[in-house]
């Protein structure tokens, strides 16, 4: 693992809020190995952080190990099994078109759009909708009230 020193250093306080193993078990197969390597710079450029950390990222997953992806692996699952799909309506790597495009071909289920939540938020009223849900085991009268009452959390900006 050569390039594993390198990506942890650089990279290493994302350690505290994430499993680096867990995600580059799933970024590499099914992200990074579909990276041509032509696109790496024009999609970068311009971006706060460059190229660097695809770079990186592709550096570390030649030498990760990874099983193979089914063929139909980028297919829509199609299923009438209750399922709660969760989205933040300000997550860029999940947007809530993505989610509403999986709900789309699952019959029975229920897309939760989160306003003001990003791609980790998990809030006090997602924990109570999936609690819900699982003690129910169907997305047939879950009480989404709480969903409207959500917001993005205030920040402080330092005055200068």
């Amino acid at each position: 693992f050569k390039n594993f020193g390198a990506f942890f250093a650089q990279y290493q306080s994302i350690m505290k809020s994430l499993s680096l193993g867990m995600n580059l078990s799933v970024m590499c197969p099914e992200d990074a190995a579909f990276i041509r390597r032509g696109e790496i710079e024009r999609e970068t450029r311009g971006t706060f952080l460059g190229d660097r950390l695809v770079r990186s990222v592709m550096r570390v997953c030649q030498e990760w190990p990874r099983g193979a992806l089914a063929k139909n692996y980028h297919g829509p699952v199609r299923s009438d099994v209750p399922a709660l799909i969760f989205s933040g309506a300000l997550d860029p790597d999940a947007p809530p078109s993505r989610g509403m495009e999986v709900a789309r071909h699952l019959a029975n289920s229920l897309h939760a759009v989160m306003e003001g939540m990003s791609h980790t938020s998990f809030p006090a009223c997602a924990q109570s909708l999936a609690a819900q849900f699982i003690s129910s085991g169907t997305v047939k009268g879950l009480d989404t009230s709480c969903l409207k009452e959500l917001r993005r959390p205030a920040f402080a900006v330092p005055q200068r």
